[in-house]
């Protein structure tokens, strides 16, 4: 009877306070589009570091010793150049990079469908946090500071749609008993669409080509494809290019804003320096009047005056005297622009 009462109950919440299995899915589907998007944003970090911080592919061979070049050079750091661009050292440049794809990939597998993960929004949420604490912050200053917030926010909504029972349509592909479930399982086998929601996407598919012709015109040809099985009343053929252009636009669409938004910030912020701080004058804050009376003080020589020789030798003195203060003066000037121009490029640093 008790085990009566229970089932009672949990029909119960399905049917009135419970999510329909399809609004779990749009709500899964919508959480994934977002990660994704977060995945773009991601690799966008990561191309634009790369390409500030590009790596090198000199490799030396026959400028190699076999002995230390001196006391402070090691032989064996020869191609340490290389191994900063390439080996485990220079990982750190190419995290961004690498987790993007990795979420990407996530999205839509394709030929990676050996790659099970994420089963569920739990798993999909930690990765979520990791990637905005590990490849978005610190990279590229406000940007990794916006995208690690949203990844770690959406994280955490990862975790609440856990709680509701949501799933993509990728996790029900991977579908598979989990003890960490806190739902009542209501989801039934996904259905092939009927022959009327099989549909063609032409114009989709063709501003897909805008983005990235490519993946585009594979896009373009399946929708047209689907048209042709349509017309030949061959359905399977039909749903299985429908299948193929939907993939190819969101590799399109993905592909393309990934190099628009790379290409746009790059563009944007290509040369660009921040204004040396001032207030109005050179910078150099009263330091000329300053350099001015120093270098009057080298021109105590002109008391030489007072004295005038017959050969005019105090003259000279003097005039030797004003020389120096007026170089030393030139000098200390010189030395504090070059300080203050330093001290400015390490704060924009």
């Amino acid at each position: 009877q008790a085990s009566t009462g229970s089932s009672h109950i949990r029909d119960e919440w399905r049917l009135t306070g419970g999510m329909a299995t399809d609004q779990k899915r749009e709500v899964g589907n919508l959480l994934g589009l977002l990660g994704l998007g977060t995945g773009l944003f991601t690799i966008i970090i990561g191309i634009v570091f790369v390409v500030k911080h590009p790596p090198t592919f000199n490799l030396h061979f026959a400028s190699c010793p076999w002995t230390n070049p001196d006391e402070n050079t090691l032989w064996v750091d020869c191609n340490s150049q290389w191994q900063s661009s390439w080996g485990m050292k220079g990982l750190p440049n190419y995290t961004p990079l690498l987790f993007g794809m990795t979420s990407c990939v996530m999205h839509r597998p394709v030929q990676l469908q050996v790659m099970g993960f994420p089963r569920n929004f739990l798993q999909y949420g930690i990765w979520l946090i990791v990637q905005g604490a590990f490849a978005n912050f610190g990279y590229c200053g406000k940007l990794g500071v916006i995208n690690g917030w949203l990844s770690i926010i959406l994280g955490v909504v990862c975790f609440v749609a856990q709680s509701i029972g949501a799933k993509t349509d990728r996790m029900l592909e991977l579908e598979a008993p989990s003890a960490i479930d806190c739902y009542v399982s209501d989801e039934k086998a996904p259905v092939a669409p009927a022959d009327d929601e099989v549909k063609d996407y032409l114009p989709l598919a063709a501003a897909s080509v805008l983005f990235f012709p490519p993946t585009g015109i594979g896009a373009v040809v399946s929708s047209m494809n689907v048209r042709k099985y349509k017309k030949k009343k061959d359905m399977e053929s039909a749903r299985n290019s429908h299948r193929h252009a939907i993939t190819w636009m969101q590799y399109s669409f993905a592909i393309g804003v990934v190099l628009i938004g790379a290409a746009v910030t790059l563009g944007v912020t290509h040369g660009r320096v921040a204004p040396a701080g001032g207030d109005g004058d050179d910078g150099d804050d009263g330091d000329d009047e300053e350099v001015v009376e120093d270098g009057d003080d080298g021109d105590d020589g002109d008391d030489g005056d007072d004295g005038d020789d017959a050969d005019g030798d105090g003259d000279d003195a003097a005039d030797a005297g004003d020389d120096a203060g007026d170089d030393a003066g030139d000098k200390t000037a010189t030395a504090r622009r070059l300080v203050k121009v330093t001290e400015a490029l390490a704060v924009y640093d």
